[in-house]
């Protein structure tokens, strides 16, 4: 039980590390943030309004009067999959992310901040643009949680996505 407990203080570390450094990235680029996580960590942040309380992505960022939200996920490794290079998460947050895009209009978008193997960098891509989910079973046995997948080659790269993040949020607020 205690090499299981290390073992999630260990990823849940490495989770926050990168979370901070995209942070830092994006407010480094003239980007305003609020890091939904700050209130406590014991719970996922969420969206209130009159009818829904959502899970809401790690970063509510705003630029130009624009805004969008930015979900986290530091990893260490890619997938090839039919001959093609993607990454992913466990998949019980994304239709929340799709729900908070739908209902109220701001776009959410997932950084994938890989750290090892190559290619390294930072690389966004919009939350419904995912390529495949896999359901964590092979040949009828689960082996793991659900996870959703998206292409390398859809992402953009830190760099464009800060040059452009006019383009890629969708809300302007005059």
């Amino acid at each position: 039980m205690e090499t299981k407990l290390i073992s999630f203080e260990n990823k849940l570390f490495f989770g926050e590390e990168g979370e901070k450094e995209i942070a830092i990235s994006l407010i480094n680029n003239g980007v305003a943030l609020m890091p939904m996580y700050q209130f406590t960590k014991e719970n996922a942040p969420y969206l209130l309004d009159k009818i829904n309380k959502i899970t809401a992505p790690d970063l509510f960022c705003i630029k130009n009067g624009k805004c969008l939200f930015v979900e986290v996920k530091t990893k260490n490794q890619w997938v090839k999959w039919s001959g093609v290079l993607q990454t992913g998460y466990n998949t019980n947050h994304l239709q929340s992310y799709i729900n908070i895009s739908k209902l109220y209009g701001i776009n959410v978008y997932i950084c994938f901040n890989h750290k090892e193997i190559p290619p390294i960098g930072k690389f966004y891509i919009e939350i419904q643009d995912y390529f495949r989910q896999w359901d964590g079973k092979t040949n009828g046995k689960l082996v793991s949680k659900p996870l959703t997948f998206y292409r390398y080659d859809r992402m953009i790269n830190e760099n464009d996505f800060l040059d452009n993040i006019d383009y890629y949020s969708n809300l302007n607020y005059e």
